[in-house]
């Protein structure tokens, strides 16, 4: 099992000013709360402030990575 396959939004270690504005499943937008929880498949969309982008992106990559070579 994917860290964030089933995980909320609340329990990331994403930067406490980051924003998740909407999460994309099935093709359908939700627009989330601290109680989402995030699936495998899901396309989170964020806002950010520059110098936290690269934190950002590096910890979601970590989790789907986790995901992914646990699938292999």
């Amino acid at each position: 099992d994917s860290p964030i396959d089933g995980n909320s939004i609340a329990n990331l270690n994403i930067p406490a000013d980051c924003l998740i504005v909407a999460v994309r499943r099935n093709n359908m937008d939700i627009t989330p709360h601290g109680k989402t929880r995030i699936f495998a498949g899901d396309v989170l969309e964020v806002l950010t402030a520059t110098c936290d982008e690269a934190q950002v992106r590096t910890c979601l990559t970590e989790l789907c990575e986790c995901h992914a070579h646990r699938e292999d």
